[in-house]
């Protein structure tokens, strides 16, 4: 897994909740790409902010600003944590919270949550994309650029170069190229976009995998 050094600083969202194959609690899961101000607009169904006076007429200080629930239960206290970009909202604990952080601050548990939803092809931003990958330590195919012989790859790591590739046509099977592609670090959704590029270097004797 790659550090966080060069990695871009994109706000994501998370849930801890019920969840996996037994339903247990403690289940975290990739939400989406927003802030805390968006979290907490996106949450205003169920919450409110109290910020103007206290029961006197008075202003409230920036330290007596809360966010409540309807229950009326205070979920967070203070201007500063209520109009950060990052923060919690603690509903129940395992069995229900939400949460902003950052990609250059993820924990490991958070980075699978994040490759689980793009290995699955849940939405996300390009740039949140190729930096899921980055932080996995894999190339994320861009773009596909062919030749007769050879095929120029462009990925968020920069460009992988194929030689010779009709040569090769009848070679290896489509298993083989993809544990191939594994080794060299490619992601998922990347290695099966090349196979398919791969395979259109057919000759018209023999496909280009062999069976």
């Amino acid at each position: 897994m790659k550090t966080t050094s060069n990695i871009e600083k994109i706000y994501v969202s998370f849930h801890i909740g019920r969840g996996g194959h037994f339903h247990n609690p403690g289940f975290l899961t990739f939400v989406g790409e927003e802030d805390f101000q968006d979290l907490i607009n996106r949450c205003s169904d169920v919450c409110m902010i109290t910020n103007d006076e206290d029961e006197e007429g008075h202003a409230l200080p920036d330290e007596g600003w809360e966010l409540v629930d309807n229950g009326g239960n205070v979920i967070l206290q203070g201007r500063d944590k209520i109009e950060a970009k990052t923060g919690c909202l603690e509903w129940d604990g395992i069995y229900n919270t939400d949460y902003v952080t950052t990609t250059d601050n993820l924990s490991e548990k958070e980075t699978e949550a994040i490759w689980k939803a793009y290995t699955n092809e849940e939405y996300m931003s390009d740039e949140l994309k190729d930096t899921i990958c980055t932080l996995k330590g894999c190339a994320r195919v861009h773009s596909i650029k062919k030749y007769p012989c050879n095929m120029d790859v462009f990925a968020q790591d920069g460009c992988h170069t194929f030689t010779d590739i009709n040569e090769q046509a009848g070679e290896f099977t489509r298993e083989w190229w993809k544990e191939d592609l594994e080794e060299q670090g490619f992601c998922p959704l990347s290695i099966e976009k090349i196979l398919d590029e791969l395979e259109t270097y057919y000759t018209e004797e023999t496909d280009f995998f062999a069976e």
